[in-house]
């Protein structure tokens, strides 16, 4: 959820750090004859519908992008500071299309989410500032990661990184903008 995660209880964080480099080996070298490209998007949601705020998902967002930024990624940032305004469903939607749109088979592809997400039906969804009142309605209103990611990769990228740093709400048979659980479940990959 953004807020603390050092502090949060039941969370455990691990660091690895590797060379950049590492990351490439055991990589096709036949398809990496273009240009290498590293490209990342960092999205922050700190402001949500009725005054629900997570206020330490721009500092979060910040130090990814910095960390990315070190090891060789052109980063593009977006958050309720970077835009001047609230991160919307519609604008998670357009920013995600624009980094899809960049990937090729010669990217290294890294996409971090710091904001609220929900769990329907086994997909989980990343969620703009409306916060999906009607669980049914996560399908067409927020974005799935699966499906992101499966996106990603129809591109063919050289690697694809995900970092998702958001509380996952159980609405499965509930209604209104907070569920009961709280934690990550399993992530399933693309689909």
């Amino acid at each position: 959820d953004g807020d603390s995660p050092r502090q949060h209880p039941k969370r455990k964080t691990r660091a690895i750090q590797m060379p950049a480099t590492r990351a490439f080996t055991g990589t096709d070298p036949s398809r990496a004859k273009g240009t290498l490209k590293a490209k990342a998007l960092v999205l922050a949601v700190k402001e949500y519908a009725r005054g629900f705020s997570l206020q330490n998902t721009i500092n979060d967002a910040n130090a990814v992008a910095k960390r990315l930024t070190e090891i060789g990624f052109d980063v593009h940032v977006i958050s309720d500071e970077t835009i001047g305004q609230r991160v919307t469903q519609k604008l998670v939607k357009k920013y995600l299309r624009e980094f899809v749109d960049e990937v090729d088979h010669d990217t290294v592809a890294a996409f971090a989410f710091m904001g609220h997400g929900a769990e329907f039906h086994g997909r989980h969804y990343l969620l703009g500032y409306e916060m999906v009142e009607d669980p049914a309605a996560l399908p067409d209103e927020a974005v799935s990661h699966q499906e992101l990611l499966g996106r990603i990769e129809k591109k063919q990228p050289l690697c694809t990184l995900a970092f998702l740093d958001c509380c996952r709400e159980d609405a499965e048979g509930k209604r209104g903008a907070v569920f009961d659980k709280e934690g990550l479940a399993t992530l399933p990959g693309p689909q």
